[in-house]
């Protein structure tokens, strides 16, 4: 991801992100430490410390963005067509219904997701008495083989304003390895609270 600062990496796993901040951000952590990780379905460690943290990881997630769409879309408008890295592609504004698409929610990514949309709608206040505002809209593009190209959203609460994400390289392998353990520090330990022991044994930053 291409941020002010520079260049951003994450790894998505179904209840977890990896995030290898930019160099002028990575001064900040641990020494020796230049990526991040956390769980996305441990709440209490995460929403108590890192309030938006799961919907802010999630919302540059490019199938968290599918996922709302293909389990809440309930309309779609032409918005015409244009060129999307070198191609034609036909542009939708599309209305997402959050709170059918938190219900629709499977799969193995479906408990971190479910998470993320409800600190969306929480944003929306549609957890709030007499209420009902659910809706989401999205720019959807799609190319003549009828593939999503490009994504624009902007998550409700996340704070991370409008993210453009563009799609391409269709069918080229890619190979993903885990950063390796030593460089990595876990979100809990950065907590005012200090570090705290994984299940397993050990500091939670890997030491």
């Amino acid at each position: 991801m291409r941020q002010p600062g520079g260049t951003e990496t994450v790894v998505f796993l179904p209840a977890s992100v990896f995030v290898k901040q930019p160099s002028t951000a990575a001064a900040a952590l641990p020494r020796g430490k230049v990526w991040i990780s956390a769980g996305l379905t441990e709440y209490p460690a995460i929403s108590t410390n890192f309030p938006q943290f799961v919907l802010q990881a999630e919302g540059v997630n490019p199938v968290f963005l599918l996922a709302q769409v293909t389990w809440g879309a309930t309309s779609a408008a032409p918005l015409g067509t244009r060129q999307v890295d070198g191609g034609e592609a036909q542009g939708f504004q599309v209305q997402v219904d959050l709170s059918t698409a938190a219900a629709r929610a499977t799969g193995p990514t479906a408990a971190a997701f479910s998470t993320a949309i409800a600190y969306e709608l929480q944003a929306l206040g549609a957890n709030a008495p007499g209420t009902q505002i659910q809706f989401q809209s999205m720019r959807v593009w799609v190319d003549s083989a009828e593939r999503v190209v490009e994504l624009e959203a902007s998550p409700p609460g996340s704070g991370i304003g409008t993210t453009t994400m563009t799609v391409k390289s269709f069918g080229t392998p890619v190979h993903v390895s885990m950063p390796p353990q030593r460089l990595i520090v876990d979100i809990s330990s950065l907590t005012p609270g200090g570090e705290r022991e994984n299940n397993g044994g050990g500091d939670s930053d890997g030491a």
